[in-house]
């Protein structure tokens, strides 16, 4: 095994502004330790002023041999990260994702190494962490939600287990992601947990958070504690946007049948039958399916949301 700074990390890191916080961010990156870095910068804005203080601030925290900026498809965030990730040499040991404006801890990228050390090779594996939220004053918030049942399948058919900037990915998992290709999906964190648990990949979550996530009016997606964020979430379920989402989901995975075990085929067709049958199949099949979240009280209101068919 290697002596953890011999590690390689490109940490992708996708925006499509310039904000005040940024060189906080690149700084803690910077001072990540025993880990060797790279930086992928996709900036998301065809405005050549945003794109030269990127370039800039990389270049203060790094060596030139360590830093590629370039121009992101402007489609949304998740696109945006996915591209990133299909343009990607695949020279590095792990994948970790980044926000712009975040603090992580020093340990951060050491800490989601370790954890994915202790499992065999040649699988597919996804890190994942709690995050600590802070406000525009970096004060402390509250910790994000702390999970314990497994991250499976018919988990992340419902909902992902962690935020994408605390998640560290290997290379088995990546050559999946290029193997499937650009999908316009909601979430390119959720799109992975989903990937790696369909083919009996692991999902690590980490109970202790690495990272401060802060939470200002700028964000694109806010953190999930909260009556805002409560409210907010409960709008995506009456409009008709989680269904949609996970309709979207459902398609590519459909699409690329053949990476998912036989049990999960099953669930994922099971599933299927949740969303489309009438109010007695989609109670039997929820049943059958097993699918859950992590909490009581979100399983509860996973089971009205199937009976108004708004899954």
């Amino acid at each position: 095994m290697k002596e953890f700074k011999d590690y390689n990390v490109s940490v992708i890191l996708c925006t499509h502004k310039y904000v005040d916080y940024a060189e906080e961010q690149i700084r803690s990156i910077k001072n990540q330790i025993n880990i060797n870095i790279n930086i992928i910068i996709s900036v998301d804005s065809d405005d050549k002023n945003t794109f030269i203080k990127w370039e800039s601030l990389a270049k203060k925290y790094f060596e030139d041999k360590n830093i590629s900026i370039v121009r992101g498809p402007m489609k949304g965030f998740s696109i945006n990260f996915l591209n990133t990730i299909l343009n990607l040499n695949p020279n590095s040991d792990y994948y970790a994702f980044s926000d712009h404006d975040d603090i992580w801890d020093k340990n951060k990228l050491y800490k989601a190494v370790e954890k994915l050390n202790k499992y065999d090779g040649n699988k597919p594996l996804l890190y994942g962490s709690r995050s600590r939220y802070i406000d525009e004053n970096n004060e402390f918030i509250s910790l994000s939600n702390k999970f314990s049942k497994n991250t499976v399948f018919r988990n992340a058919l419902v909902q992902c287990f962690a935020g994408g900037n605390t998640m560290v990915f290997n290379n088995d998992l990546l050559k999946i992601i290029k193997k499937i290709g650009l999908v316009d999906v909601k979430s390119h964190d959720w799109w992975l947990y989903i990937l790696v648990t369909s083919c009996e990949g692991i999902a690590i979550f980490d109970t202790e958070p690495h990272i401060s996530y802060r939470q200002h009016s700028l964000n694109i997606v806010g953190g999930n504690k909260g009556i805002k964020q409560s409210l907010l979430r409960l709008s995506y379920i009456f409009n008709g946007d989680y269904r949609k989402w996970n309709q979207t989901n459902v398609y590519y995975l459909n699409k690329n049948i053949a990476i998912l075990s036989l049990e999960n085929k099953k669930v994922l067709y099971n599933f299927v039958k949740i969303q489309n049958g009438n109010i007695f199949e989609r109670i039997f099949y929820y049943i059958k399916s097993g699918v859950y979240r992590q909490t009581f009280f979100q399983n509860l209101a996973l089971f009205i949301f199937v009976l108004i068919k708004k899954i």
